[in-house]
């Protein structure tokens, strides 16, 4: 009997401490991962910060490659257009000088036109001479 109650004295002494050093781990356990979490949390607030100012500065990157871009595309229209006005005045100026060249060919032809039916008119009064006679 004296075993018995001997041994169960011990169990329970054992059964003590492992429940005490179990406690002691899960303490230390759950004190780590609350020590990650937090080193995990402020890993996290620099990154979203340098995420932050980096996003920021890509942004003003961007902003300044679209207007030097659009910089570029208005200098394009405005030699395009100066380009066109030039194509416009010179189309006018050779559209002017085709009236002219036109205008004295129409002159030219009433003038041979004319000289045709004069011919034709002398040829006739010949023909009619010649027949009278």
């Amino acid at each position: 009997m004296k075993n018995l109650a001997s041994n169960i004295k011990t169990s329970t002494g054992d059964r003590l401490q492992f429940v005490k050093d179990n406690q002691k781990d899960m303490h230390n356990l759950l004190s780590r991962f609350d020590q990650e979490l937090k080193n995990m949390a402020q890993d996290l607030k620099i990154f979203l910060d340098k995420s932050k100012k980096d996003r920021i500065a890509s942004e003003k990157d961007r902003m300044a490659d679209f207007s030097k871009m659009m910089k570029d595309v208005q200098s394009r229209v405005e030699d395009i257009q100066k380009h066109v006005a030039g194509l416009l005045g010179d189309y006018a100026e050779e559209r002017k000088e085709a009236h002219v060249n036109w205008g004295m060919l129409r002159k030219r032809e009433r003038a041979i036109a004319e000289e045709k039916a004069e011919e034709v008119e002398k040829e006739a009064k010949k023909a009619k001479k010649h027949k009278a006679e």
